[in-house]
């Protein structure tokens, strides 16, 4: 069952949830509802993160979402986003998160060469404690957004 149509494409809606995606760039919702700029990390300012899309509306992200920690880095918030979320009616839960440069998609992520393991969100390595390397890989081409929401970070 199609969902509705929000700043995006409904993929598929469930009960009362509907998965949505569009493009656009990563804003900070202060408690006022007022967008900021996202030059720091938001959740610092105790405001949220949220896509400016290209289409109009503003998607509040989850403040608890893990997946929101990828924003925190500047190398994927100041770029093109496309998001894939699921919408309940309130702040949308992000799915994936795609860098979009010159019409090219990425998928960002974070690598420990030495232990060998694959993250969304920057930081320490959990196993030996080192930065993470930021990484992005680019995706299929022939695949739709939506399609190419459900690949998973590789073991580089």
């Amino acid at each position: 069952m199609a969902g509705p149509l929000l700043a995006g494409i409904a993929v598929a809606q469930g009960s009362g949830s509907a998965r949505i995606e569009g493009q656009g760039e990563v804003k900070c919702l202060d408690s006022q509802g007022v967008l900021r700029p996202a030059d720091g990390d938001c959740r610092q300012s105790g405001w949220d993160y949220s896509l400016q899309t290209e289409r109009g509306p503003v998607w509040r992200f989850l403040r608890n979402d893990p997946r929101t920690d990828i924003l925190s880095d500047v190398r994927v918030r100041r770029q093109r986003l496309h998001v894939v979320g699921e919408d309940r009616g309130g702040p949308v839960e992000i799915i994936t998160v795609h860098v979009i440069r010159d019409g090219t998609h990425y998928l960002p992520h974070y690598y420990c060469e030495v232990c060998n393991i694959t993250a969304y969100a920057p930081g320490p390595c959990w196993c030996c404690q080192e930065p993470f390397e930021y990484r992005e890989r680019r995706l299929e081409e022939e695949r739709s957004p939506s399609d190419r929401s459900r690949n998973a970070v590789p073991r580089d």
